[in-house]
């Protein structure tokens, strides 16, 4: 399993509005509260290597719109509230209060 620690870029209000993981980007789990309050992120879209991602992912990212989750993904327990378009395709698993 390859992963970053929960909350690695928590309150990080000047990230890029898009982020992408890709195939030289080999994560396997996103842990908790990743994004927590990144209130510029727009977009992220997830490379097929990563299978979970962790609660409070998107938590208060308040700028989010576009979340892009590959069939790899079995299990899903970010939140976010400003959502307007999430493409999940074979999450087994969701967690609760993923779109409040």
């Amino acid at each position: 399993e390859t992963s970053i620690g929960k909350s690695a870029f928590s309150g990080h209000k000047k990230l890029k509005k898009k982020i992408s993981f890709d195939a030289s980007t080999p994560l396997t789990k996103i842990e908790d509260h990743f994004f927590f309050e990144c209130s510029s992120l727009a977009e992220i879209i997830i490379h097929s290597s990563v299978k979970i991602i962790g609660n409070g992912y998107f938590e208060d990212c308040s700028a989010m719109e576009r979340i892009v989750i590959p069939s790899s993904v079995t299990s899903f327990g970010a939140s976010c509230s400003s959502l307007i378009e999430l493409n999940i395709h074979s999450v087994k698993s969701i967690g609760e209060y993923v779109l409040l």
